[in-house]
């Protein structure tokens, strides 16, 4: 399979396995701020210089970003229960000032049927008095995250779920774990399904040198913000772990190893060094085969692993999408502390890193690889490797 979607992923523009994933062009994002004041670096010696100052940081600031995934706050939270009656006029005064519909008497009847809002509970009074139909004190804020999100684009209800449930709600897991199926199959029907992804590491006929060149020449140009940090892949790393998307695993190649050897390259830091820094990703990094996979072509595909989570596997899914927006925010604040125009490069990046992570498709992408890992290392533990 192949697409733009696909070629951005692999070239670094959306990359879930370059440290720095899910990068958007500049189009999509928003803003520059800072980028013209950023140097292309041509080699990795300056970069490596700010690393060596912003690593120690980074590692410092680990505990405090594994802290953060569990603390990440969700907004305003309301000290007492309040009546519909009450709660309307706040939410379409939010509503207003973000450019969308008011909230209706059906709107919010939808919201409860939906399980995006929990329904009210009765509340006796004096006898003969009807009772207060009242709801918890976090609906207001839950309620104002549903309205954040609709005026960022979100609308269908199994996507409003799946974002309540990343921000720390809890909803039930066999819903969520429907919504995040409907959602990731829906992602790659619109991205990967009309094209198909040419280079096959697992081709019992390896390709000749001019048809590998033919498949380097249609991946998509990388990111500038990957440029301007000097983190350009290598072709044959990126062809590699295309390959293991979309076809599955090989015996040619460890995903995990192409990323560190990679990283050691262009950033002229030991492997040793570059693997401490990520170990916590490598389970994830050595899982992804097979995610982008069409269930009816390969073995193990991401989709049909879907349908065989449990629980753990959701919130394990749900902490490693928390722990990678902790991590890369902790680490955009770590490289402010430099002043040097190599690592405001960095910084840049991080900081399109976190704001395409909070966007829906990426958001899902990053749940669904989390919760597969989970799976997969599960099935591993209960039978051994397969």
């Amino acid at each position: 399979m192949r697409s733009e979607f696909a070629c951005d992923i692999l070239s670094g523009n959306l990359s879930a396995f370059w440290p720095l994933p899910l990068l958007r062009r500049e189009a999509e994002c928003g803003g520059t701020e800072g980028s013209k004041s950023v140097r292309v670096l041509t080699s990795g010696t300056r970069l490596s210089a700010v690393l060596a100052e912003a690593i120690p940081q980074l590692l410092a600031e680990k505990t405090r970003a594994h802290h953060f995934l569990r603390t990440i706050p969700v907004g305003v939270v309301t000290v007492h229960a309040m009546l519909r009656a009450e709660l309307l006029p706040v939410l379409n005064f939010e509503a207003s000032h973000q450019g969308l519909k008011p909230v209706s008497d059906r709107m919010w009847a939808d919201w409860i049927e939906e399980g995006l809002i929990d329904g009210p509970t009765a509340k006796g009074r004096k006898r003969g008095a009807n009772p207060l139909w009242e709801y918890a004190s976090g609906t207001v804020d839950r309620a104002l995250t549903i309205l954040k999100l609709k005026a960022d684009g979100v609308t269908r209800f199994s996507a409003l779920r799946l974002q309540l449930w990343l921000r720390g709600h809890e909803l039930p897991s066999p819903r969520i774990k429907e919504d995040l199926h409907e959602e990731f199959e829906r992602l790659l029907k619109k991205h990967f399904s009309r094209r198909m992804w040419s280079y096959d590491a697992n081709d019992p006929n390896p390709d000749s040198p001019e048809k590998i060149e033919r498949h380097k020449h249609k991946l998509q140009a990388v990111d500038p913000t990957l440029d301007a940090a000097g983190l350009r892949p290598s072709d044959d790393g990126l062809l590699a772990l295309g390959s293991k998307l979309f076809w599955g695993p090989d015996r040619k190649t460890d995903s995990f190893e192409v990323l560190t050897s990679e990283l050691s390259q262009k950033l002229g830091i030991p492997s040793d060094i570059i693997e401490m820094l990520f170990a916590d990703l490598n389970p994830y990094i050595s899982c992804v085969a097979g995610l982008f996979g069409n269930p009816d072509e390969i073995e193990k595909s991401g989709l049909s692993e879907l349908s065989d989570l449990n629980h753990e596997d959701l919130i394990n899914g749900r902490t490693f999408y928390q722990a990678s927006l902790g991590l890369f925010e902790v680490g955009g604040k770590a490289l402010a502390l430099s002043k040097s125009v190599d690592a405001s490069a960095l910084r840049l990046a991080f900081e399109k890193t976190v704001r395409s992570l909070k966007t829906q498709e990426w958001s899902v992408l990053c749940f669904a690889l989390g919760a597969i890992v989970s799976r997969r290392n599960r099935r591993n533990t209960d039978n051994g490797p397969t």
